[in-house]
């Protein structure tokens, strides 16, 4: 035999016609590649907690109090750590985009659209008449700001009062005519304010002006919920639909490998995109999710994950179970609380787990597609791949498939094995051979509930003459 390995370790990458892959992978769902170079299986989700209706449930904890707080179709929740929530409504959020947090040292405040809302933690009420509607606010040294929306402005509350605002405390974003969309403020105490088409760093003045613009980047945000900072910098969607990472006046697109699908994404839909970072099982991630975007299983819904670190992308998704086959990803929001990563779906909060490698009650498929590779004709006379599986169940065996795309014409039967029961770690497995060609390609997929991380992949590939 002559066992040729089949490099795993290989980066995702979507900027060419799937045809033309040789050495990277087309497909990486549910899954991320590790340190080691391995495909290791991305964590499920559980239930944590029901909440009134199936709007969609946006999540923020507050730093100083850790109190978390939860807001869906208009109202505002306090969850505790056993998942157990306190409807803490008086004044109901108005706005129709999605719900923005920032904090003073012992308030929540919430924009929307709207008039702005204030919380407590015994009860939302509006935060001032004076207050302009807004998409976004932000604190800084004392000082509440927030946009106006459908302006170029942004206007900041009086110092230590966040419920006075004077109509003359107002800024204008004038290194171009342009709408201010978001604003931020960074742990690095900058403010930034972003648009469609700039996006300006301001830094706080002692006295009767309270700040002063430093710079400004000549592109905009395109996506204005993609803002999040992370690994000393931010990350954001710019005007030409890529993700990149802005410092001080440099901006470092880091979406190269996934371009082409970016670019393809509307204007109109990327007004819903969003990204939050968060940290699980010793990796941290950004979450980017196009909720409107069209998917590739002509659905609606994408979701990219963004390895910090490694710089590597896959994907997540969910499951219909009526279709059988993927799905939006069921999650809105990410927050980390109580020592835990809770996700805000639909009506409901996850909790992001080891412990499941389901979505709540929806299978999650696990799924790798190599390039193709080979130039030479060949018979592939069997197949072996090297699987560490976890805990799975006593009584249901989780099975493993593959199967090969021979010269690009179509795909084969599924080769299915099984993984083993509760107890067994099954290292080396053998799916059998899949035919003659110049070129393969292969898939896997793994729906069981169970741990799995795919260390190595091999094709026994022996020389023929047409």
């Amino acid at each position: 035999m002559t066992w040729t390995p089949i490099d795993i370790g290989s980066k995702l990458f979507q900027n060419v016609d799937e045809i033309e892959l040789r050495n990277a992978f087309a497909a990486i769902e549910n899954a991320y590649i590790n340190g080691a170079g391995n495909h290791k299986r991305f964590p499920g989700l559980s239930v944590f907690a029901n909440l009134p209706g199936s709007e969609p449930v946006y999540m923020h904890r507050h730093t100083e109090t850790n109190d978390t707080y939860a807001v869906s179709g208009g109202r505002g929740y306090r969850i505790d750590r056993n998942g157990d929530f306190e409807d803490l409504t008086v004044a109901p959020l108005r706005g129709a985009y999605r719900p923005v947090f920032t904090q003073t040292n012992d308030e929540l405040i919430i924009a929307s659209g709207g008039e702005i809302i204030r919380c407590d933690g015994k009860k939302t009420q509006i935060l001032s008449k004076d207050a302009p509607d807004a998409t976004h606010v932000a604190y800084i040294d004392s000082i509440l700001l927030a946009n106006e929306k459908d302006s170029g402005r942004f206007a900041h509350a009086d110092f230590g009062d966040a419920r006075t605002w004077n109509p003359l405390d107002v800024f204008a974003a004038d290194s171009k005519p342009d709408h201010v969309t978001a604003i931020m403020v960074t742990p690095y105490r900058e403010l930034l304010v972003a648009g469609p088409s700039s996006v300006e760093q301001y830094s706080r003045l002692e006295g009767s002006t309270p700040f002063y613009r430093r710079w400004t980047v000549d592109e905009g945000v395109v996506a204005p919920y993609s803002m999040v900072f992370e690994d000393g910098a931010v990350f954001c969607v710019n005007s030409k639909s890529e993700f990149v990472r802005l410092s001080l006046q440099n901006s470092e697109p880091v979406s190269e490998d996934i371009a082409r699908v970016l670019t393809a994404i509307t204007d109109k839909d990327w007004q819903s995109a969003w990204a939050q970072r968060f940290e699980i099982d010793g990796q941290r991630f950004i979450i980017l999710q196009i909720p409107d975007a069209t998917n590739p299983y002509d659905g609606k819904g994408l979701t990219f994950l963004f390895d910090i670190r490694r710089r590597r992308w896959s994907t997540l998704y969910g499951w219909d179970r009526d279709q059988a086959m993927p799905a939006a990803y069921p999650v809105r929001s990410v927050c980390e609380a109580y020592d835990r990563v809770l996700c805000g779906g639909n009506g409901v909060i996850y909790e992001m787990t080891n412990n499941s490698f389901m979505n709540a009650s929806m299978p999650q498929r696990m799924l790798g597609r190599t390039a193709h590779f080979g130039e030479q004709p060949f018979e592939i006379t069997d197949t072996r791949m090297k699987v560490v599986k976890g805990v799975g169940s006593y009584t249901t065996e989780p099975k493993i498939r593959l199967r090969c795309k021979i010269d690009n014409y179509v795909w084969s039967n599924w080769s299915e094995r099984g993984l083993g029961l509760k107890g067994n770690l099954t290292e080396r497995i053998c799916f059998g051979g899949f035919g003659i060609g110049e070129h393969a390609q292969f898939e896997w997929e793994i729906i069981g509930d169970c741990p799995v991380t795919i260390m190595g992949f091999d094709a026994d590939l022996m020389p023929v003459e047409f």
